[in-house]
C-alpha cells in the first residue's frame, strides 16, 4: 500500500510564495513543478535526507527527485528505510504497542497513522525529536499555536531548529557542534542529520542530558545485550530515563576533565553517578570573590565521599562518611578555581546522588550610598576623624585653613561637625586661637556626650607652646568643658574603659581622664605611637613606627611595632615587624577577643611570599592576645597605596580603608586573613579616606579630604568630606545614580584572567579621551585588543565601506556574495556581513544622512571598534569585528520602521555574536524581547543596552533587563559626571547597571566622515567594548561571569550627586 507524505498545509508554510494556493493548487504544483525544484513538502519526510541515508538507490539509478519520491512511497516506507531527521517509522512501531498491534506492524499503514493522528495525538516517534519536550521547552510556541503538536511540528522544522531551540533530552544542536570542532561549519540541520546518520554510530556525545558511550558503561545489562550505540539511544529514550537510568557522566574524572560549573553563585544541585566505571567525578567552580561555601553530597544507595581540592588539585577539607550517610564540607575560601571530588568508597558498588554547592546564604542588604558630605570653606580643609553614636548621628573632627562656621582666628581652626543618620547637618562648631588649632580624633561615649581631641597652640596652662587638647561636648554641641596638658604633643586616638575612663593616646604618653576633665594618670611610651585601642579588660594596645630597635633589631630605615600594655601601664609585651626598606603603622583595633589588627605602609615584602608591586603598599596583619603573629596580608597596586585605619564589624570581619593611587579603598578580610573584596572609590581628583567607622547594621563611613567635586562644587583647595554606605558581602557598592560605576578595562579584563589590575600606561588624550576613561589602552598594552571577538550593531545600519571600519567589519565566510542563494541554509539569503531586519534582505548601509539617526550605527560602530591605523579614531577594541544588523530605517523622529529587535537578537546569536550592543530604547517590555534576551543569555552572549535619554530614575528597555541579562549603561562626561539627560540605574542593586562615556564622543559617521555624539547610545559601545576585551583575554566566560565582573570591576563613582550639562543633539533611536 502505498503512502503519501504530501502535506499541502506544511507545503505553503514552507514555500511562502505558493501562500494563496488551496490544498488541490498546492498538490498540484509539488507534483508538476515543487518535487523537481527540490521544495520540502512534509514535515515527515525529507529526500535530501532519504537520498544521503540510502546511497543504494543512487546506484540503482534512483537520483532525480522524481524516481526518489516514487520509491519512498512505493517502497522506502514498507522497508523500514529512514526517510527523515524528524521521523523514524520502526521507533514509532516500537514505541507505541497499540499502534503495531492495530496496523499489524505494517510500516505504511504505521505512517499514515503517524501523518494522520499521532503528531496531533503527541505520540513518540523519533529518538532525537520529542514535539512534547519541545512546547514544553519553548512556551512562546505552545502560546502561539495553542498547543497544536502538528502546529509545533511544523515551526520546529521551518523555524526552530534554524533558531537553535531545545527539541529533545537526546540531542542539542549547540552542545553537538560546541563539543565536536570538525562540525563548526555545520548548519543546525546539518548538525541533527550528521548526528543521526554517522556521529551517534561513532559514539559522539550530543546532549548533556545523554552519552551514549556512558550509557552502556553504565548499565552492564545493556552492554552485556549487545546493544548497538543506536539501540542504546532508542531504548535511553523508550524506557531508560523512566527507569531513572543515568544517561550521561556529566562530571569527568579527573581534574581536567571536570565539569565546569563557572563562578558559583547561589544554590545549584547536580545529578550524576559514581561506581562501576565511573569511580570519580570531578566538578570546577570559581570564585570571584572569598566566601564560604557549603558542599552536600546526598541521596546515596552505595557509600561515596567528597574532596574539595584547591586550583592544584591538593585536598583542602573532604568528608568521609560511613555507608549511604551524607557528606558535607563547609569552609570560607578565597577568590579562585576550586574542584570537588565525589568518589565511590568502593568500585564495585554504585549509586547516583545529589551533589549541592552554595554560597552561604547572606542578609538580604541594599547595597547603596545613603549620602556624602563635603565641608569647605575657599582655603583647605581637613577631615581626620569620623564615629558614630547608637542613634545613626555621626561625627567628624579635623582643621580648617578657612571660615567653615566662623572667622577663622589664626592659622587653623579646629572644627566638630555633627550629621543625623540621614546626613542632616545637625550643628557645627569651629574654635581655634591666633595660632594653630586641630582636632584629630573623636569618639562617643555610651552616654552620647562627644569627646574632641587635637592640639593647641595659645592659651591655657602651656601658653607659647603646642599641648594636647581634649574638649567634650553634649550631643546637642554645648562644650561641656576643655582641657589642656602635655606640651608639644597631640591627641591622636580617644577610647573608654569599661568604667567610663577617657583613655587619650597623647603620642609619647597616654593620659587617664574621668568624664568630668579630670587628669587621674599617665603613663610613657617609648615610641611615639601613631593609634591606641583598649580591649574589654581595660588592656592598652598600641601600634606605631620606629627608625630604634624595640622588639627586635630594626630591619630597615623604619619598622612598624605594636605593644600592649595592663591598664597601670606596665608593659605585657611588644612585638617589631620590618624589611631591609620602611614600614609603618598607621592604625590599630581590637577585637572582643582581645587580638589586635595592625595596619599601615611597607616600601618591601613585608608579608610572606609577597612582592611589592610599586614603592610602596598597604598591609594588615593580626596578634593575638599574647603577641603571636597570625597572619599578615600585603596589597598593592602599580600605584602608591597605603592603609589608614581598620575596624571590626560585629562578625569579626576586618575592614581597611586608606588610598590606591590617591583614591580610597575598602578592603574586608575574614578574621582567618581570607580576602573578600576590595573597592576603590573612583573619583577626577585626588580624594584621601583617613578615617572609618562601621556599625552594628552594617553601615560604613568615611572621612577624609578631596580636591575633587564630591558633593556640590569644591569650594576651595581641598575640601573635607564625609560619607555613609552600606556594602554587600561581595563588597559591591551600588549608587542610585551611577549603579556599580565607571567600566575599567584594566581591572575587567584582569579578573578575567585572574590577574592583579594592569598598571596604568600613558593617556592618548585628544579625541580618544573615552578610551582613557575605560582605561581600554591598558589592556592593549597586555596584548588583549578584541581580537576574535564579534560584536554585533543592531542600529541604523553601518556603512561598512568606511575607511576607519571596513577591515573590522565581520564576515558571513559561509556565504556566497550576491548569489541569490541562502548558502549556509541559516535562513538569510546574501547576509554576508548582516542583515536588514527592516527591508528584509542583505543591505546594512545606512539611509540618507539628511535624516541624523541614520548615521547612529555607524557612530556606535566605531566606538567599538575602529581601526588602529594612525587616523580618525580608535575604537575600544579594535580588532574586533563588526556584526552590521539594521533594524531598518529611521524616520524623523528617531524611530525604526518595521523593525524586529528579537529576531536581530536571535540573528546575532546564531550567527557567532559574543556581544550584542543596543544603541536604543523600546516603549516596554515584551515577551518577545524577554525571550530573545534569555536565549542570549543561555548561550554566554552578552547583551549590552543604552539606559537611556529620559532623566528618569531608571533604565528603559531593553537595558531594564539587566536585572537578569546582559548590562545597562548610563552616560558621564570627561570628569565622570553623570550627563543630565542619561537615564540613572535607580535603587535595585540586581540592575547590573554600569556608566561610560557619552558626552562629546566623537567617531565614525557615513561616507567616510566623523562627528561628535552624545547620549547613552555612545556610552554603551564603550561598554560593549570592554567586553570584547575581556573575551579576548577569557573567551571562556559566561555571561554570568562577564556580568559579575564587569560590575564588581568597576570604579565606584559613589560621590557626586551633580549632574553633567550637556548641549547639542542627544542621540537615542527607538522601537
Amino acid at each position: 500500500m502505498p503512502v503519501s507524505p504530501f502535506d499541502a498545509k506544511f507545503y505553503r508554510a514552507a514555500n511562502s510564495d505558493l501562500a494563496s494556493l488551496t490544498d488541490a493548487q498546492a498538490l498540484q504544483h509539488f507534483q508538476s513543478y515543487g518535487l523537481n525544484e527540490g521544495r520540502v513538502f512534509s514535515p515527515l519526510a525529507d529526500l535530501s535526507f532519504y537520498r544521503s541515508s540510502n546511497t543504494d538507490l543512487a546506484a540503482a539509478g534512483l537520483t532525480n527527485n522524481q524516481k526518489l519520491y516514487d520509491h519512498l512511497c512505493n517502497y522506502g516506507v514498507a522497508e523500514g528505510r529512514r526517510f527523515s531527521e524528524f521521523a523514524d517509522i520502526n521507533f514509532y512501531l516500537a514505541a507505541n504497542g497499540d499502534v503495531k498491534t492495530a496496523v499489524a506492524g505494517s510500516r505504511e499503514r504505521a505512517f499514515n497513522h503517524l501523518q494522520s493522528y499521532g503528531v496531533a495525538e503527541g505520540r513518540q516517534f523519533s529518538q532525537f525529536i520529542n514535539i512534547n519536550f519541545y512546547l514544553a521547552a519553548n512556551s512562546d510556541v505552545k502560546t502561539a499555536f495553542s498547543g497544536d503538536r502538528v502546529q509545533a511540528l511544523r515551526h520546529l522544522e521551518l523555524n526552530g531548529l534554524k533558531e537553535g531551540r531545545q527539541f529533545s533530552t537526546s540531542f542539542s544542536t549547540s552542545f553537538y557542534q560546541g563539543l565536536h570542532s570538525d562540525l563548526s561549519g555545520l548548519t543546525n540541520i546539518q548538525l541533527l542529520r550528521h548526528f543521526e546518520v554517522s556521529g551517534l554510530r561513532e559514539g559522539r556525545n550530543a546532549s548533556e542530558a545523554f552519552n551514549v558511550q556512558v550509557y552502556l558503561a553504565n548499565n552492564a545489562d545493556l552492554k552485556a545485550a549487545g546493544l548497538s550505540n543506536v539501540q542504546a539511544l532508542e531504548h535511553f529514550v523508550l524506557s531508560g530515563q523512566r527507569e531513572g537510568r543515568p544517561g550521561a557522566d556529566y562530571a569527568g574524572n579527573t581534574t581536567a576533565t571536570a565539569r565546569n560549573l563557572g563562578a558559583l553563585t547561589g544554590s545549584q544541585t547536580y545529578f550524576d553517578y559514581v561506581g562501576r566505571g565511573d569511580a570519580n567525578d570531578y566538578y570546577q567552580f570559581s570564585l570571584a570573590t572569598g566566601s564560604s561555601v557549603s558542599v552536600a553530597l546526598s541521596g546515596l544507595s552505595a557509600d561515596a565521599n567528597i574532596r574539595l581540592l584547591n586550583s592544584s588539585g591538593s585536598t583542602i577539607q573532604a568528608s568521609v562518611n560511613a555507608g549511604i550517610a551524607a557528606e558535607a564540607v563547609n569552609r570560607a575560601l578565597d577568590a579562585g578555581t576550586y574542584y570537588i571530588q565525589v568518589y565511590s568508597a568502593n568500585s564495585s558498588a554504585s549509586s547516583n546522588y545529589n551533589l549541592n554547592l552554595a554560597t552561604t546564604p547572606s542578609p538580604a542588604v541594599n547595597t547603596s550610598l545613603y549620602w556624602t558630605r563635603q565641608l569647605g570653606s575657599a582655603s583647605n580643609d581637613f577631615s581626620e576623624d569620623i564615629v558614630h553614636d547608637s542613634s545613626g548621628n555621626v561625627y567628624t573632627v579635623g582643621y580648617t585653613y578657612g571660615s567653615l562656621e566662623r572667622t577663622s582666628a589664626g592659622l587653623t581652626d579646629a572644627f566638630i561637625t555633627k550629621y543625623d543618620s540621614n546626613g542632616i547637618k545637625q550643628w557645627g562648631r569651629q574654635l581655634g586661637t591666633s595660632g594653630q588649632d586641630s582636632f584629630y580624633a573623636v569618639n562617643v561615649d555610651t552616654s552620647g556626650n562627644v569627646y574632641a581631641g587635637g592640639w593647641t597652640e595659645v592659651g591655657g596652662p602651656n601658653s607659647g607652646n603646642f599641648a594636647s587638647w581634649l574638649v567634650k561636648y553634649h550631643a546637642s554641641g554645648v562644650q561641656q568643658w576643655s582641657t589642656q596638658f602635655s606640651s608639644e604633643n597631640f591627641v591622636r586616638d580617644i577610647k573608654f574603659d569599661r568604667f567610663g575612663n577617657v583613655i587619650v593616646n597623647n603620642g609619647f604618653s597616654i593620659a587617664k581622664f574621668n568624664s568630668t576633665g579630670v587628669l587621674q594618670s599617665t603613663f610613657s611610651l617609648p615610641e611615639s605611637p601613631s593609634s591606641m585601642d583598649v580591649d574589654s579588660s581595660g588592656n592598652i594596645l598600641v601600634s606605631g613606627s620606629t627608625t630604634k630597635s624595640l622588639g627586635s633589631t630594626n630591619a630597615g630605615s623604619y619598622d612598624a611595632w605594636v605593644a600592649k600594655y595592663n591598664n597601670q601601664g606596665s608593659l605585657q609585651w611588644l612585638r617589631q615587624l620590618g624589611t631591609s626598606a620602611s614600614e609603618g603603622s598607621y592604625t590599630i583595633a581590637v577585637d572582643n577577643l582581645g587580638n589586635s589588627y595592625i595596619a599601615g605602609w611597607t616600601d618591601g615584602a613585608l608579608a610572606p611570599n609577597a612582592t611589592t608591586l610599586n614603592s610602596t603598599d598597604a598591609w594588615v596583619a593580626k596578634f593575638d592576645t599574647n603577641g603571636t603573629l597570625q597572619w599578615i596580608r600585603q596589597s598593592g597596586s602599580p600605584a602608591y597605596d597605603q592603609a589608614e585605619d581598620v575596624s571590626i564589624d560585629t562578625a569579626g570581619n576586618i575592614f581597611v580603608t586608606g588610598i590606591i593611587d590617591f583614591n580610597p579603598y575598602i578592603t574586608k578580610y575574614t578574621n582567618t586573613g581570607t580576602l573578600q573584596w576590595t573597592k576603590q572609590l573612583g573619583t577626577s581628583r585626588n580624594t584621601f579616606s583617613s578615617s572609618m567607622s562601621l556599625d552594628s547594621s552594617g553601615n560604613v563611613y568615611l572621612s577624609g579630604r578631596t580636591s575633587a567635586s564630591l558633593e556640590g562644587t569644591n569650594a576651595g583647595g581641598q575640601d573635607a568630606w564625609l560619607a555613609k554606605y552600606q556594602i554587600d558581602q561581595a563588597g559591591n557598592i551600588f549608587n542610585s545614580t551611577y549603579g556599580y560605576g565607571l567600566v575599567n578595562a584594566a581591572a575587567a579584563v584582569a579578573r578575567a584572567l585572574g590577574q592583579p589590575i594592569f598598571a596604568d600606561v600613558a593617556d592618548l588624550g585628544g579625541i580618544n579621551w573615552g578610551n582613557d576613561l575605560v582605561k581600554a589602552p591598558e589592556s592593549w598594552a597586555r596584548g588583549y585588543t578584541g581580537q576574535g571577538i564579534t560584536v554585533a550593531v543592531i542600529d541604523s545600519g553601518v556603512d561598512i565601506t568606511h575607511s576607519d571600519l571596513s577591515a573590522n567589519i565581520w564576515r558571513n565566510t559561509r556565504e556566497i556574495a550576491n548569489n541569490g542563494v541562502d548558502d549556509d541554509g541559516n535562513g538569510y539569503i546574501d547576509d554576508v556581513n548582516g542583515w536588514n531586519f527592516g527591508g528584509n534582505n542583505s543591505n546594512i548601509m545606512p539611509g540618507s544622512m539628511s535624516i541624523s539617526g541614520n548615521g547612529h550605527g555607524t557612530h556606535v560602530a566605531g566606538t567599538i571598534a575602529g581601526v588602529n591605523n594612525g587616523f580618525g579614531i580608535t575604537g575600544v577594541a579594535y580588532n574586533s569585528k563588526i556584526m552590521a544588523i539594521k533594524l531598518g530605517e529611521v524616520n524623523s523622529s528617531g524611530s525604526f520602521t518595521g523593525s524586529n529587535l528579537s529576531a536581530s537578537i536571535r540573528y546575532a546569536v546564531d550567527n557567532g555574536a559574543r556581544v550584542i550592543n543596543l544603541s536604543l530604547t523600546t516603549a516596554s517590555a515584551y515577551a518577545e524581547l524577554e525571550a530573545a534576551m534569555t536565549y542570549a543569555a543561555d548561550r554566554n552572549v552578552i547583551v549590552v543596552s543604552a539606559a537611556g535619554n529620559k532623566h528618569t530614575p531608571t533604565p528603559g528597555y531593553p537595558a531594564a533587563y539587566a536585572t537578569q541579562y546582559g548590562i545597562s549603561v548610563g552616560a558621564v562626561d570627561s570628569n565622570r559626571v553623570i550627563a543630565d539627560f542619561s537615564n540613572r540605574a535607580g535603587t535595585d542593586s540586581a540592575m547590573q547597571h554600569v556608566v561610560a562615556p557619552g558626552v562629546g564622543v566623537y567617531s565614525t559617521l557615513p561616507g567616510d566622515l566623523y562627528g561628535v555624539s552624545q547620549g547613552t547610545s555612545m556610552a554603551a559601545p564603550h561598554v560593549a567594548g570592554v567586553v570584547a576585551l575581556m573575551l579576548s583575554a577569557n573567551p571562556n566566560l559566561t555571561a554570568s561571569q562577564a556580568r559579575q565582573i564587569l560590575t564588581n570591576s568597576a570604579t565606584g563613582l559613589n560621590f557626586s550627586t551633580l549632574t553633567a550639562e550637556t548641549s547639542g543633539e542627544i542621540q537615542e533611536t527607538s522601537l
